[in-house]
């Protein structure tokens, strides 16, 4: 008697179970799969402990993502002398004299950068400013206290760490504080100098031998740094 009366509740499930599939074979393939969701949670509050399950798959249209692109353009540079301080008394600076002179005079490289990428992005700019020696006798009488800092635009200049003047050369990437607008462009003022002193030792009369245009940069460095992009995050609204 018991499986008697429980043949009609095995139909009835049944019957459900075939009308919904009857009803999703009209349901566009796209939403199956949240319809049929939806169909089994019917299905397992209404039969006890009895239940069905569909299951479909379709593919979809390919889809093609366009990134765009963050790109670097740079300027020949131009090479500048820049005032440090007086010279000291007994002290004669000759009229003309380039390059870097202890104390009295640095040296800055200048460079314009452009964001020319398709990417319309903000981007901070480092510079890799890794460079070999030409001239190893005048590089090792002033490696141990050359100075040199990175300026971005109107950011605050960057001082090169003293781990990266080595006595092979410059290695590294520095990084900025800098920004470079998409479309837009800014300057890159590398400075390169010498102080007066160090500790005891008169550096202006000690390194006169490679003074003037003897120690300028592009005499002792094969100096190309090369400048980098990287995109800024997008601020949170």
């Amino acid at each position: 008697m018991s499986l008697h009366r429980a043949a009609p509740r095995t139909q009835s499930i049944s019957a459900r179970a075939g009308a919904a599939t009857s009803a999703l074979r009209s349901i566009p393939r796209s939403v199956v799969v949240a319809v049929s969701s939806a169909a089994i949670g019917a299905l397992l509050l209404g039969g006890a402990g009895t239940y069905a399950r569909w299951t479909d798959a379709a593919t979809g249209s390919a889809v093609a993502f366009q990134t765009g692109t963050l790109t670097a353009t740079v300027s020949a540079p131009t090479v500048a002398n820049e005032a440090m301080a007086a010279a000291p008394a007994g002290v004669v600076v000759r009229s003309g004299s380039s390059g870097m002179i202890p104390g009295i005079q640095l040296e800055k490289i200048t460079y314009t950068v452009n964001n020319t990428g398709t990417a319309r992005a903000r981007a901070k700019v480092s510079v890799d400013i890794t460079a070999t020696v030409s001239d190893v006798p005048a590089w090792n009488s002033i490696q141990p206290y050359l100075t040199a800092t990175i300026t971005v635009g109107a950011s605050a200049a960057v001082p090169v760490p003293a781990a990266n003047i080595t006595a092979t050369g410059l290695t590294g990437t520095i990084a900025t504080p800098g920004i470079v607008e998409p479309g837009g462009s800014t300057a890159v003022v590398i400075r390169f100098s010498l102080p007066g002193t160090s500790g005891s030792v008169d550096l202006t009369r000690t390194l006169q031998s490679t003074r003037s245009a003897s120690v300028a940069i592009g005499g002792l460095l094969a100096f190309a740094p090369v400048m980098v992009l990287v995109q800024t995050p997008m601020a949170t609204p």
